[in-house]
């Protein structure tokens, strides 16, 4: 396993660091012995609940630059009052993703004065009436959908309360025009070519022009400005019959800002003209995933590597945009939830999907190479797509083929 396939973990969304951890389940048995006899019968009681002996660190939380955007205290405080308000709750754990109705069952913390700012912490967790497994497909695809639309309320609340003009920098509010006009130019660059009913483009393209022709206004109206851009990125879905357009469209967006020229916040003017920008462009990169991600959980993937290189897609934007610690907090909390629903999601995909392996082959049809592994010549159209035959008359060579 790479370790970047590791979950960030969390309780009830209270992020603490994993050093080791440990599973344990079974089946519950009662053991029966007979007198006068060598032999015994042991009953099977059904299966054992898992649990959960997790050793971690409670730290405080720091951006790439290593700057602190949360403290020690207040992860420790909030985790301990997610350990004790009882109940079943959700566990985010390294290894198996995203566990529904779990209780923490005891913890103990042990704080140093000679190592302040991080303590290390035991905790027990166990199942409560659940398998201690991913949620079922569907389950895990309602979550990624929710997930979506908590990312994207999040965003525009960062917007609201991290996008600030003071009125008399002139300076400054010409480059939050800017910055408001270039998201519109990235959005109008990325759809450019969508192929949509009539009236879907223009009504976008309105919701656009508006966008794009308000950035003066919106400079001085955060909380308008978080909500225009919630609708324009939302808008784009609804461009596209194909998930997958969708999918291509916002993953154009992946990179909005990452060429901008450096701020150094060597003043207030410019540390606050590099926290719009840095702002947006967060936003809007989140944004873009969370509507890729939620695509990407209605395409019908045909095989497990299409399922593979969408996820890594993903997962790549997701590190790039975590690492750079531009996004707002409870933002980026709201994304790290989303991303374990949606790997959760494309787990449970490539356990239906066939997965592809290469054969090599003399020249043939894709249909008798079909009929030679699958006893049907039908499916030897779908044998020429996979390769990207233009001839599936004429087969030769390494070719792929599907695996049951």
């Amino acid at each position: 396993m790479d370790p970047q396939d590791l979950q960030p973990a969390s309780y009830r969304g209270v992020p603490f660091y994993v050093a080791s951890t440990t599973t344990a389940g079974g089946r519950k048995t009662a053991t029966k012995s007979f007198v006068n006899s060598d032999l015994q019968v042991v009953e099977d009681l059904g299966k054992k609940q898992r649990e959960f002996s997790v050793s971690g660190i409670v730290a405080a939380r720091h951006n790439a630059s290593g700057a602190v955007i949360r403290t020690y205290l207040e992860i420790r405080n909030a985790l301990l009052a997610a350990l004790e308000k009882g109940g079943p709750g959700v566990l985010v754990h390294p290894f198996y993703g995203r566990l529904e109705n779990v209780v923490a069952v005891t913890f103990s913390i042990s704080e140093d004065l000679s190592k302040l700012g991080e303590a290390p912490i035991e905790i027990q967790f166990a199942i409560s009436n659940a398998d201690g497994l991913p949620q079922p497909t569907e389950s895990v695809l309602g979550s990624v959908q929710d997930g979506a639309s908590a990312v994207f309320a999040a965003a525009g609340a960062a917007i609201a309360g991290g996008f600030k003009v003071t009125p008399k920098n002139t300076g400054n509010f010409a480059a939050a025009v800017e910055k408001i006009q270039g998201v519109a130019a990235a959005v109008r660059k990325s759809t450019r070519s969508a192929a949509s009913a009539e009236d879907k483009l223009d009504s976008f393209n309105r919701l656009l022009s508006a966008f794009d022709g308000g950035a003066v206004p919106l400079a001085s109206d955060p909380t308008g400005l978080g909500t225009a851009t919630v609708a324009l990125l939302t808008g784009i879905s609804g461009l596209y019959s194909s998930k997958t357009d969708v999918f291509e469209t916002l993953a154009r967006l992946f990179n909005f800002g990452d060429g901008d020229a450096v701020i150094v916040p060597t003043t207030l003017n410019l540390t606050e003209r590099k926290q719009n920008r840095d702002t947006l462009n967060a936003t809007t990169q989140a944004m873009a995933l969370s509507g890729a991600y939620q695509a990407a959980a209605e395409i019908d993937f045909a095989t497990v590597d299409e399922v593979d290189s969408t996820s890594e897609r993903l997962e790549a934007q997701y590190q790039k945009l975590t690492d750079s610690g531009e996004l707002e907090v409870g933002a980026q909390e709201e994304l790290d939830r989303l991303r374990v629903s949606a790997n959760a999601f494309f787990d449970a995909q490539r356990a239906t999907k066939p997965r592809t392996v290469t054969v090599r082959t003399n020249q043939t049809s894709s249909r008798l190479l079909a009929y030679q592994y699958y006893g049907s010549s039908e499916l030897g159209d779908d044998l020429a797509k996979l390769n990207g035959l233009r001839d599936a008359g004429i087969v030769e060579g390494d070719v792929k083929v599907l695996t049951a």
